[in-house]
């Protein structure tokens, strides 16, 4: 600091202050100081209780939200990005709890911090309170004195002005006495008057010197409060937003290895990879052909006749042909079928 920046500062002691010995400008504007002071750190601790319970509560939230991936028919990179995506989920909700526990603890320290200061400005202010009181009530009381001592003493003059008249008058002797009995008596009353007045003068001035020394401890000391929780309030913003910094670079290194992942992952090898793990044959069915009711028939009977599949152009040459041994025999053994599944029923 330069020593022009050293001339130019000022302090609190010496810059509420007023000509005006009744005035309680520089107390207010104290008393307001405080006030605001505590306002500050009610206004921070409600937020940092209230941005704790959001972590604590998104926490919760991610850590639900991280079970909608249940476990499916995944294969190659493809599988593994799924699964990092969804620790990575549950890893950004850890980081929200710890965050969470970070901001409550913030809170307990601005409570304490709070506490601690307004019992301490409370002490100052009631001290300062009492004293400026003090000083009002003997201003007030050195006023009304100074006006009674400003009134007797008028009321001697004019008694003293108007005894000299009347003196020089031809005037019966008892009004003489009666004037010069009012004269002793305001004379009487101007001395106490005075006398009062000065006590209270006197009783004003001491009680200004120790409102005075009251008022410069109390300003000595707000300032080194406000110092103090200027101080603290830096550190805790500072520390504030680091935990927002530190938070906002988790969550992306968080993202970033979940990338690291997928750029390993490429379609045509994910195909692949699908294929060799859940193929099941590269041969395709014969096609599905008609066959005579007969051949049927005997493919499900092991005593009957097994001819090969025949196609629908085979059958209908085999009933425009006319009869022939083969075909006979097939008669033969088509009856004899029958005649022994008859049996058998």
């Amino acid at each position: 600091m330069l020593l022009a920046d050293v001339k130019m500062y000022q302090t609190y002691s010496d810059s509420f202050w007023g000509s005006d010995l009744g005035s309680c400008a520089g107390y207010e504007a104290l008393s307001k100081r405080n006030l605001d002071s505590r306002k500050m750190c009610d206004d921070l601790e409600k937020y940092l209780k209230k941005r704790s319970k959001l972590e604590a509560e998104y926490s919760k939230s991610l850590q639900n939200l991280s079970k909608c991936f249940k476990q499916r028919e995944e294969v190659g990179v493809m599988e593994k990005s799924f699964n990092k995506f969804k620790s990575e989920i549950e890893a950004v909700a850890q980081c929200h709890n710890k965050v969470a526990a970070v901001f409550q603890q913030q809170s307990d320290i601005v409570k304490k911090f709070k506490e601690d200061q307004t019992f301490c400005r409370k002490a100052l202010e009631d001290q300062l309170q009492k004293s400026q009181n003090f000083k009002l009530s003997q201003l007030s009381k050195t006023i009304q004195l100074e006006k009674i001592y400003v009134r007797k003493f008028t009321e001697k003059n004019a008694a003293g002005q108007s005894f000299s008249e009347i003196s020089l008058q031809q005037v019966p002797p008892k009004e003489l006495e009666k004037a010069r009995n009012k004269v002793t008596k305001t004379e009487e009353d101007a001395i106490k008057a005075d006398s009062a007045y000065k006590s209270a003068v006197k009783m004003l001035e001491s009680c200004r010197t120790s409102w005075e020394k009251d008022m410069t401890l109390s300003c000595q000391s707000i300032q080194d409060l406000d110092e103090k929780r200027l101080d603290f309030l830096r550190q805790l913003l500072w520390v504030t937003t680091n935990v927002n910094s530190s938070l906002a670079l988790e969550i992306d290194n968080s993202s970033e290895s979940v990338r690291e992942v997928l750029e390993k992952c490429d379609v045509a090898s994910e195909i692949q990879a699908f294929i060799q793990a859940a193929k099941t044959g590269n041969e395709h069915p014969e096609p599905f052909v008609f066959r005579h009711y007969t051949k049927i028939m005997g493919a499900d009977n092991s005593d009957s006749i097994h001819d090969p599949y025949c196609t629908i152009e085979d059958v209908e040459i085999m009933d425009i042909q006319p009869a022939t041994p083969t075909v006979a025999k097939f008669g033969m053994g088509f009856s004899k079928l029958l005649n022994k599944r008859s049996t058998s029923s």
